[in-house]
C-alpha cells in the first residue's frame, strides 16, 4: 500500500471518507454478570460442554466432523483436558 499527501500531511478524515463508521465497542455492563464463578463450576461447565461435544461427534476428537474441530481447539489440546477432566469417550 502507498500513502500519497500533497504537503506531507495526511488528513486521516479525508483518508477515512467512506470507509463507513467504526463500529461501536461492546462494554459489557457489569450488572448483567450475574456472578463470579468458581474454578469448581467452571471445571464443571467445561466437563459438560466437552461431554456433549464428544457425545454429538459420537466420540470422534480429530477430522473435520470430530469434537476438537466444534469446540475450536487442536485435538492434542482436547485429549489433554480429557484427560486432565478424567473424561473417557464414549463411543456408540
Amino acid at each position: 500500500a502507498t500513502i500519497l499527501a500533497r504537503d506531507g500531511r495526511i488528513d486521516l478524515a479525508r483518508a477515512m471518507a467512506g470507509s463507513g463508521p467504526a463500529p461501536p465497542a461492546i462494554t459489557p455492563d457489569p450488572d448483567s454478570i450475574p456472578r463470579i464463578l468458581t474454578s469448581a463450576e467452571l471445571e464443571a461447565i467445561e466437563r459438560t460442554n466437552l461431554q456433549r461435544a464428544l457425545d454429538h461427534c459420537q466420540g470422534r476428537i480429530s477430522g473435520p466432523h470430530g469434537a476438537a474441530s466444534l469446540l475450536g481447539l487442536a485435538p492434542s489440546t482436547l485429549s489433554s483436558r480429557l484427560k486432565t477432566l478424567g473424561i473417557e469417550r464414549r463411543r456408540p
